[in-house]
């Protein structure tokens, strides 16, 4: 796999401009769909973006057209004979491209009269805009900060600013399925979701891998980052690291290590203390700018995780993220299910939709400031799609439900993941590594000599 990790820009007839930066996953069967059209050499990323769009301006693709005939969003882009209208052939053909692409990625794409900006529908590349005299778009709120822009906004995933007006994404992973397909788990019983859900993980894991020598982990010994360490061992191309850090003795380091020595797996592990948070906490807090004592212990933990990587000379890393918004691994969703079980699945989808503003934003900004590439398999859209569309029952169990999470957790059982893993319950990596307790003494410290 091609990595580009700045911008790329790639010129074509027609006069298509094209800005990519990113991955795109689902390279090879893309490459499949654009050779049954033409006779092509194998593509990458900003190439491959660049010629798929392009073959949807100058082909007549039946899917296309039924995408935007099945949303309502989008009724205006038709004539009353059900063609899409001319004017509107450089829109639909760019939303529909961002839709069957699978990656992390922004990208802008311009001819002689049109413009288009947009994002992966995960939001796994940051993209802010804000207008002075013009619009700009950046991947660092500084940037437009300099600029003397006070109206900041973030950019939503998924969605296209099309000639200055934004359009939502088509079909997005946490919309609610209304039709009966494959990516419908309510059609299947728990085993066979269980196993799809498997299938799903491992082709995640392994399209974010493509090409690599070495791949990292963000390592803390529960469930979500043991199942990715477990795929990754299996997959048995690549070196793995695991990165872990916390207080001495605490439960995630002592776990970590029990587990990595079990499977063998490398860990790479750090003690930190108050002097390790004193010394980082000015250059952590110019990353993430502001945010609460939460962000500070989940980011802190990230940061000195990713500073270790760095070290070790790691240029990928994955992680576990979007596991506890897709199974339900959050304390909080026991109170919605008592009140009304019926309600979860739409809070899962609202929190998988709006991940990237709580967590994804705060995260990938930390692995953007350590230079390293911040993939997460459980955020894949066909993982996404699939597991949203699983019965709560699946998940959590009632209301009572202290474990929840259950079908991962039997899914990693599977693949051999250790019960005393599989079944560990859920405590958020600022609280198993210690960080949370020394930020806020290190806080309090410092409110009192303020």
């Amino acid at each position: 796999m091609v990595n580009n990790r700045y911008f790329s820009d790639y010129d074509m007839n027609q006069g298509l401009k094209l800005s990519f930066h990113g991955e795109i996953y689902n390279h090879e069967e893309i490459n499949k769909f654009l050779n049954s059209y033409y006779d092509m050499d194998y593509l990458y990323n900003s190439e491959l973006l660049l010629h798929l769009i392009y073959l949807l301006l100058n082909n007549e693709v039946n899917d296309l057209v039924n995408q935007f005939k099945e949303n309502e969003d989008y009724e205006f882009v038709f004539s009353d004979d059900g063609s899409i209208k001319p004017e509107f052939n450089f829109l639909t053909a760019i939303l529909y491209a961002s839709m069957i692409v699978n990656g992390d990625f922004v990208f802008s794409i311009s001819d002689s009269e049109n413009t288009a900006i947009s994002r992966d529908v995960i939001g796994s590349y940051l993209l802010y805009y804000g207008k002075n005299n013009k619009l700009l778009f950046t991947n660092n709120r500084k940037t437009l900060k300099s600029e003397r822009i006070s109206d900041i906004k973030t950019f939503k995933p998924g969605y296209m600013m099309f000639n200055n007006e934004l359009y939502p994404p088509l079909n997005p992973p946490w919309k609610r399925i209304t039709n009966n397909n494959l990516n419908n788990g309510n059609s299947l019983n728990y085993n066979e979701s269980k196993n799809n859900l498997i299938q799903l993980l491992k082709q995640s894991v392994n399209m974010r891998i493509d090409g690599l020598e070495e791949v990292g982990l963000f390592f803390s010994g529960g469930v979500d980052s043991t199942t990715i360490a477990k795929t990754l061992k299996d997959n048995g191309k690549l070196d793995i690291k695991l990165f872990t850090v916390g207080v001495e003795n605490s439960k995630d380091l002592e776990i970590s290590k029990r587990i990595a020595e079990d499977l063998n797996l490398d860990l790479r592990y750090s003690v930190v203390n108050e002097e390790t948070i004193k010394s980082e906490f000015e250059d952590f807090l110019n990353i993430i700018e502001k945010g609460s004592i939460m962000d500070y212990g989940v980011g802190m933990t990230m940061y000195l995780t990713s500073k270790l990587a760095v070290d070790e000379g790691l240029k990928t890393i994955l992680t576990g993220q979007g596991a506890d918004e897709l199974f339900g691994g959050y304390n909080r969703y026991l109170n919605i299910y008592a009140q009304n079980k019926n309600f979860l699945n739409d809070e899962f989808r609202k929190d998988i939709e709006f991940m990237y503003e709580v967590n994804l934003k705060r995260d990938i900004a930390i692995a953007n400031f350590n230079n390293l590439n911040f993939r997460s398999p459980f955020l894949d859209k066909d993982f996404v799609r699939f597991a949203l569309s699983l019965p709560v029952e699946f998940k959590i169990e009632s209301s009572n439900d202290k474990l929840r999470k259950h079908i991962l957790r039997d899914l990693a059982i599977d693949l051999g993941v250790p019960s005393y893993i599989a079944h560990r319950p859920k405590k958020a990596a600022q609280y198993g590594s210690g960080i949370h307790k020394i930020l806020r003494t290190f806080l309090k410290k410092g409110s009192s000599r303020g």
